[in-house]
């Protein structure tokens, strides 16, 4: 079964959400968010399947979003590198500048 992970469900976040299981509804996905209140929301409307923070369950996924500021995707990439990842993963962002990002994507790519 296809994994996927997003962390940040805010605006964007949730829209891809909706998008990803409005066409592939047979994807597990995994939300996580700073919020209890936004994760209990989204597994009551089904947009996701299990919930939890931080990078909970990224190392299952097969697809990883990144949706939240900048400096939290540039965080994120430093943890994820250091979690044994399912090899293939695709990660992506949603953040709105990309050196940055892809300065801290690095670190991820060098392994």
């Amino acid at each position: 079964m296809t994994t996927v992970f997003v962390k940040g469900l805010g605006l964007i976040g949730s829209t891809l959400i909706r998008a990803i299981r409005q066409q592939h509804p047979q994807y597990r996905i995994v939300g996580s968010d700073i919020s209890t209140a936004t994760l209990d929301f989204a597994i009551e409307q089904g947009l996701i399947d299990d919930a939890g923070t931080n990078l909970y369950q990224a190392d299952q996924a097969d697809f990883i979003i990144l949706a939240g500021p900048v400096s939290a995707i540039v965080k994120d990439l430093h943890d994820l590198a250091r979690l044994e990842l399912k090899p293939g993963v695709i990660i992506t962002d949603v953040g709105s500048t990309k050196q940055t990002i892809i300065d801290a994507a690095q670190t991820l790519i060098e392994r």
